[in-house]
């Protein structure tokens, strides 16, 4: 978790950090699964917005999320 959390802090100051992402976009650049994207989302440790039938992401609430469970993880 912390690589990944490593890896895309310099990211955080990109203006496309508001993207709405898909549940595949978002699973890849996590380097997770889609179950465990799932999982996350289930249990309200990544927020996820439902657009019709479609769940997406905001990449700046992920990166928020990753720091966050970085935290209670150290």
């Amino acid at each position: 978790m912390e690589n990944v959390l490593n890896r895309f802090s310099s990211n955080l100051q990109n203006p496309d950090n508001e993207k709405l992402l898909t549940r595949e976009e978002t699973a890849k650049m996590l380097s997770v699964s889609l179950v465990t994207l799932w999982d996350w989302t289930r249990k309200d440790l990544i927020p996820a917005y439902r657009i019709g039938n479609k769940v997406r992401y905001k990449k700046s609430e992920v990166f928020e999320a990753l720091q966050k469970m970085n935290k209670f993880q150290a």
